[in-house]
């Protein structure tokens, strides 16, 4: 994370908000359920966004080495709900994706860098380093996620900005 960098993100929150945000969302593939289960769980939908193209790219199929599945890349084994096929439907997948970050987002007080790196390597292991591991794999994610976000929130300035 680059010295000075803002760690919470509430004034992009505010931002993508609005309908401008909505349209925004709404153009990215699976952006209506993007949409749907970041308003659900209370996540900025470009933050969930990023995720879902960081994790997957948007290819609901892909599978990790480690077995990860689908848009959000989550571990089956942490669903009490659903199996690995559940978890291959987009719908499904967004909704615990997006539940799972919220559950971390809580448990980081709203610091984005450590939220997202126990997305990545898994809360335990936040604690563990009193932040961010040193992991190269989890450092890329963060750094990777924050990035998209930033780059989504741009974009959306930019075209209110047109807009007037």
């Amino acid at each position: 994370m680059p010295e000075g960098a803002p760690r919470n993100f509430a004034l992009f929150q505010r931002l993508a908000a609005n309908e401008a945000g909505r349209r925004t969302i709404a153009a990215l593939p699976y952006g209506e359920w993007i949409n749907e289960s970041a308003e659900r769980y209370q996540l900025d939908a470009l933050l969930l966004a990023a995720v879902v193209e960081a994790e997957s790219n948007f290819n609901p199929r892909v599978v990790s080495p480690r077995g990860a599945v689908g848009l959000t890349q989550v571990m089956p084994s942490h669903s009490l709900v659903w199996s690995a096929e559940d978890l291959k439907n987009p719908r499904r997948n967004l909704d615990f994706g997006a539940r799972y970050l919220r559950q971390l987002m809580d448990q980081f007080q709203g610091e984005l860098p450590l939220a997202l790196a126990a997305y990545n390597a898994g809360p335990a292991v936040v604690e563990r380093y009193h932040g961010v591991p040193p992991y190269s794999e989890t450092r890329q994610f963060v750094e990777r996620v924050i990035s998209l976000y930033r780059a989504h929130h741009q974009e959306l300035w930019h075209d209110q900005q047109k807009a007037g």
